[in-house]
């Protein structure tokens, strides 16, 4: 059985594994969905038997208390209209009546029936005695015939209202008892599904322990040789055992992979021994190409091919290296001396630049001065020409100020003419008075002379508020004039304030872009001077690159190229000619051998 489940596919296994626990979470589930079930069942029961039971006898116990305070109330508002308690007494015996007959069907134990019973028939002799209240009341027999009834009837009353209390607390007492139970079984299918769930949960450990380690086991070992791989530690008994190298005669993957691991380390072992060979410069080995996917292969035969033509061309190379480097040398010295005339040229051009460079600066500043000197020019003619319009705007108020005299005036001397009417009026009929009118012609001929000095007074203010409108207004033409001229010059002045502006500008731009061409050429020199320092450093790496190369040849010597020659010394440049590779064998081996 252990081999068995040993040569099964990973596949299978993982899924023999997920078809146990699936089962095992079905067992779960039916387990989880019986109880439930059965708690389902049993709340409905209680519901049914004592929820609603509770709920009619509650209802109606509180429809029974209504019907007495009814009555009462009927009795204490005898002397009124007591329909309104006809009705609410007839509504509560249909409600209490209903409820009762809804209880009635779900009797479920003699108890119940039997106190349901007793209830019932304390509740129907109450009920005679409503009716006798009902009927005393809709006769008006005095009020002490219903009172003497009403006491009569104590004894029945009390026994009806026990009788629901005991249904009442019967359902309570039931319903207490039902919840009691449901707990138990509620507790008892939680230690079922706890049990179901330990061993659900302990037998899929088992499982998962057994299927994760036949192969995590395995996986392990070939992680830590793929380890040593990786460092390139070929012992591979510092992790593999005995057991473990029986491995690839299973039937499953990892079978499968301990054969496959076999294959590389044989082929891992000759690719070695190759590469030592091609290290210590035999160049002639030919790499062993395990198949056309065999990228490694190809490319170490590729790689040893290359290397050979490269020591080849290195050779040749170097004596190239060696004559470009005397030529080299040449040309540096010839450029150290044009770099040397370069830069003094440059000089001189540098010294005229910063002349040049330094007027510009000049006239950038007296530029920006002119430029402060017409905004302020500016400034003025626009204060100017804000009080100009000031003085028309006071102008234009004394013209209309002056019409307002000359109103006044006018007034006035309607006035003072009036006056002088009344005034002769007076005289006339002092005249008339004789003797007796002479005082007051006195008067008159005053308050006559009086208006006559006032129409004068007003004449001349007229005349002279009249001078004043006329030279106001000739004043206020001219000041229009002025303003005009005012304005044409501020608009002069904002021209030129602008023209100078741009002429900042350009200033600043002109001088900003010489001293750029400064830099530049300050650049240049810079540059050139280093390019004939350069030079004369080149010229010196020229001869180190010349006994640079004859030691590069002297180096590649020692491979072994074409026909298993040497690499010819620095003064043999024939010798470099492609070879093919001899071959070199390895035996193969099994995962575990080595």
């Amino acid at each position: 059985m252990k081999t068995w489940f040993a040569n099964l596919k990973i596949a299978r296994k993982l899924m023999l594994g997920f078809l146990m626990v699936t089962i095992l979470g079905i067992i779960v589930g039916v387990v989880g969905i019986i109880n439930v079930s059965s708690l389902s069942q049993s709340q409905q029961a209680t519901y049914n038997e004592c929820t609603m039971g509770i709920l009619y006898s509650e209802q109606a116990k509180s429809a029974f208390l209504d019907i007495r305070v009814a009555i009462r109330d009927m009795y204490i508002n005898y002397g009124l209209d007591k329909t309104q308690y006809y009705d609410r007494i007839a509504a509560d015996q249909k409600t209490i009546d209903d409820l009762l007959s809804q209880y009635g069907q779900g009797l479920s134990t003699d108890e119940d029936r039997q106190i349901f019973g007793t209830m019932q028939t304390s509740y129907e002799a109450y009920k005679g005695v409503i009716d006798e209240l009902v009927d005393t009341a809709k006769s008006d027999k005095p009020g002490m015939i219903f009172l003497r009834t009403l006491e009569n009837s104590q004894e029945v009353a009390n026994s009806a209202s026990e009788g629901f209390e005991a249904v009442a607390q019967y359902n309570q007492r039931m319903a207490s008892e039902q919840i009691a139970r449901d707990m138990a079984s509620a507790r008892l299918a939680t230690y079922v599904l706890i049990g179901v769930l330990v061993a659900s949960a302990a037998l899929a450990l088992v499982i998962s322990t057994v299927i994760s380690g036949g192969i995590s086991r395995p996986m392990q070992k070939f992680a830590a040789f793929a380890k040593l791989l990786a460092d390139g530690d070929m012992e591979v008994d510092k992790v593999i055992g005995e057991k473990e190298k029986l491995l690839y005669l299973r039937k499953d993957e990892v079978g499968v992979l301990a054969a496959s691991f076999d294959k590389v380390i044989a082929s891992t072992l000759e690719l070695t021994e190759k590469t030592k060979a091609v290290a210590e410069g035999d160049l002639t080995v030919e790499m062993t190409v395990r198949s056309e996917a065999d990228v490694l292969g190809m490319a170490l035969t590729d790689l040893v091919e290359k290397f050979h033509m490269l020591t080849s061309s290195i050779i040749t190379a170097a004596d190239q290296v060696a004559s470009g480097a005397e030529l080299v040398s040449n040309s540096s010295l010839e450029l150290s001396q044009g770099a040397t005339e370069q830069a003094s040229s440059v000089q001189q051009l540098t010294a005229s630049l910063e002349q040049v460079a330094s007027q510009t600066q000049m006239n950038a500043r007296s530029a920006e001065e002119a430029n402060g000197y017409s905004k302020e020019a500016k400034k003025e003619a626009e204060s100017g020409n804000r009080q100009m319009a000031d003085m028309l705007r006071a102008m234009d108020e004394i013209n209309i100020s002056s019409s307002s005299i000359n109103k006044i005036i006018k007034v006035i001397d309607d006035i003072a003419f009036q006056t002088n009417i009344l005034a002769l009026n007076a005289a006339v009929e002092a005249a008339r008075a004789g003797q007796y009118g002479k005082g007051f012609a006195v008067v008159a001929e005053e308050v006559r002379t009086l208006a006559a000095k006032s129409a004068q007074a007003a004449k001349e203010t007229t005349d002279l508020i009249e001078g004043s409108i006329h030279k106001v207004e000739t004043g206020t033409k001219i000041a229009n004039e002025t303003a005009d001229v005012l304005a044409r010059i501020v608009a002069q002045v904002s021209k030129v304030a602008d023209l100078i502006e741009g002429i900042t500008a350009a200033s600043d731009e002109q001088a900003a872009a010489i001293e750029q061409i400064n830099q530049g050429v300050q650049q240049v020199s810079q540059v050139v001077q280093s390019n004939a320092a350069t030079s004369e450093e080149s010229a010196a790496a020229s001869e180190e690159l010349s006994s640079q190369a004859a030691a590069l040849k002297e180096s590649v010597s020692v491979f072994k190229i074409r026909l298993g020659h040497s690499a010819p010394p620095a003064d043999d440049e024939d010798a470099a000619i492609p070879v093919r590779l001899a071959a070199v064998s390895a035996g193969g081996t099994e995962f575990g051998k080595y």
